[in-house]
């Protein structure tokens, strides 16, 4: 087909799904979302647009120094000069220095300092630098995908160009819209969670909270990773025998793992990926939001907002 826009999307071998990277990295949110979007790319082959992978194997540098450090090292002298647009769909450290006329366009899924509570003093300040970097990096490449308005924000005030950032309303997969199935009668009631056990994720709230509700007929079933690394979590939950720590959530089990909820929470800090909220309530799943939360304006007028002061009086 003439006038073919031809398009490379980079990332690591094991966010496409391919070598490398254990389940819980493939199953990341980000690294769904690189997949969805490349298999949504490659459906518009009609359309006059291909798309290619870039695959950056796994190896000494990202082993040893990280993801961002083993971009630079294998994207510096890289030849992008076939591709029309370069998609860069995680905000990493990428300085190329064959250009060409080639766009390059990043997908920036926020930076914010909230993140980082859970890091030691200084992974602080050195995350700090390289998000500083990694935002010089995205503006020197040119253009920004945003999957968020919160991050919309965040990166024009960190001196982003207005007019060169494009808003992507995030998606989550067609099999979260199928009929529920109701096999919940005459059973606990069942609060769910779905996601990491980061401060941020603001856990200890919603366990608080999940304590107020007297009687056995409620549980409390925790999804994630299940190293919980702050002791007073971890006293919590040993002292209630209602709180279970379900391990990690398979991707194909997540919709039978929504099902059994009753009700969800999702108390965190921070969030600009929003999908178990996405998904929860596309089955039909009440979601709880911690209301001093930073989340976008849909997803907080779509959910129950409860601040500290009200858990303590239920």
């Amino acid at each position: 087909m003439k006038n073919m826009i031809k398009i490379g999307m980079i990332g690591f071998s094991y966010e496409f799904g391919s070598e490398g990277g254990d389940a819980s990295q493939k199953a990341r949110s980000t690294s769904k979302i690189i997949r969805n979007l490349y298999a949504s790319l490659e459906k518009l082959s009609n359309k006059g647009i291909k798309v290619e992978k870039i695959e950056i194997k796994d190896g000494f540098a990202r082993k040893y120094f990280g993801e961002n450090i083993a971009m630079y090292i294998a994207t510096l002298f890289m030849d992008f000069s076939k591709y029309n647009i370069v998609l860069i769909p995680l905000p990493r450290l990428m300085f190329p220095l064959f250009r060409n006329d080639t766009k390059f366009v990043s997908i920036i899924h926020g930076f914010n300092e909230i993140d980082t509570m859970d890091y030691p003093f200084l992974k602080r300040i050195g995350k700090r630098v390289l998000d500083n970097l990694i935002i010089k990096a995205a503006k020197k490449n040119g253009y920004a995908l945003v999957i968020s308005s919160l991050v919309e924000k965040d990166i024009i005030e960190r001196g982003f160009d207005k007019n060169k950032i494009f808003y992507i309303g995030n998606a989550i997969e067609d099999k979260y819209f199928t009929e529920p199935k109701n096999n919940k009668k005459g059973r606990k009631f069942i609060v769910g969670y779905v996601g990491t056990m980061r401060k941020r994720k603001n856990i200890k709230f919603a366990i608080e909270g999940f304590q107020k509700l007297e009687g056995d007929d409620y549980e409390f079933h925790i999804y994630g990773n299940p190293i919980i690394r702050d002791g007073e979590i971890a006293k919590l939950v040993s002292k209630d025998s209602r709180i279970k720590l379900m391990g990690f959530a398979p991707e194909e089990k997540l919709v039978s793992i929504y099902d059994s909820f009753d009700a969800m929470v999702f108390p965190t800090l921070y969030e600009v990926f929003e999908l178990p909220i996405l998904e929860a309530q596309s089955r039909g799943i009440p979601v709880i939001v911690y209301k001093m939360e930073k989340l976008q304006m849909k997803q907080r007028n779509t959910a129950l907002r409860l601040k500290r002061q009200k858990i303590w009086q239920k």
